[in-house]
């Protein structure tokens, strides 16, 4: 599940830094073009329907910026999987509550979304995992009967070297 995380985290995170780069530097090109003409924009971008290209504009600004935490995320899917799943699941959320959010945009998203889940899932295998390895260690050196003879038949012969010696 860490290789699905990974794939599906940078999958999601490159496709959406590409396209909030280009919504940021397209409405700054259109902002600058509707100016110049006298242009107003009338299109709805993101889930409010915001037609000013300034607020659009920082929008696009701010899910840039979710996008990098969440390559970061995706860094981390193989060495970390508990922070890789927070560092992806959210992100994807702010994006989706701040964000300007488009087809591309809201598929990246399911993407992180997704490889948030498949990284927590991982990290609690994991530490399930290491607590049965500690379990399995403390029982079985202690109440195995052949270890406890051995011991003492060890004991035994250290005792009796000890004895023909003086």
């Amino acid at each position: 599940m860490r290789v699905a995380a990974l794939i599906l985290g940078l999958i999601g995170s490159l496709l959406g830094l590409i396209s909030s780069y280009l919504v940021a530097n397209v409405i700054s090109i259109a902002k600058s073009w509707a100016q110049a003409t006298g242009v107003n924009f009338t299109e709805n971008w993101g889930l409010v329907g915001i037609t000013d290209p300034g607020t659009i504009e920082a929008l696009g600004w701010i899910t840039m910026i979710c996008f990098v935490v969440s390559v970061v995320g995706a860094a981390f899917a193989l060495s970390k999987p508990k922070i890789a799943g927070w560092a992806m699941i959210i992100p994807a959320a702010v994006v989706f509550l701040f964000g300007v959010v488009n087809v591309t945009i809201g598929i990246s998203s399911v993407f992180l979304i997704l490889a948030g889940i498949f990284s927590l899932i991982e990290a609690k295998q994991e530490n399930r995992n290491v607590e049965i390895e500690e379990n399995e260690e403390v029982y079985t050196e202690d109440t195995s009967l052949k270890s406890l003879f051995k011991a003492w038949w060890q004991a035994g012969k250290k005792d009796d070297h000890n004895l023909g010696g003086d």
